[in-house]
């Protein structure tokens, strides 16, 4: 290719460019309807509400949260006024006792809330072939991972 086609081809493509970008920022977009509105929030899955529907939302909204609010500002001055009961008990874990018979023994000792739970959090983490026996003192205080970390942990006495 010698200059002059070279030349020419720039020439091209700069008045290309430049009749593309003038049609581009001179011509007016094409005017949205209310069918185009509505169908492209049905494709998104939103909706549309006026401004004065968002404003009553949005005090619902806050005045849901206040009340809930209020509503544990009462409960935990009823908390405060009744003492937390701390179960306190002996656990004798023999050779062969399963998981499931531990977990249900503490909760009727009521030091966990769920045994199901309790199983759960064990299987989660490895640890039903791991527990070992022994004489635990366990109480309600104690998380479920305080309590594997106990009868998982030595033969001895806790």
């Amino acid at each position: 290719m010698d200059r002059i086609t070279i030349r020419t081809f720039a020439i091209g493509m700069l008045l290309a460019t430049a009749v593309i970008g003038s049609i581009y920022y001179y011509s007016k977009p094409a005017k949205l309807t209310e069918t185009d509105i509505h169908s492209y929030l049905q494709e998104k899955g939103l909706i549309a509400i006026s401004t004065k529907e968002y404003k009553q939302l949005k005090e619902a909204k806050q005045q849901l949260q206040s009340n809930s609010a209020n509503k544990q500002v009462k409960l935990a001055q009823k908390n405060i006024d009744k003492p937390e009961t701390i179960y306190s008990y002996q656990l004798v874990i023999d050779k062969g006792k399963t998981a499931s018979e531990i977990a249900k023994e503490l909760e009727e000792a009521q030091v966990i809330n769920d045994a199901v739970t309790f199983i759960k959090y064990l299987r989660d983490h490895g640890l039903t072939r791991k527990i070992r026996g022994g004489t635990y003192q366990v109480n309600s205080n104690m998380n479920h991972e305080e309590l594997s970390k106990m009868i998982t942990k030595s033969r001895t006495n806790h």
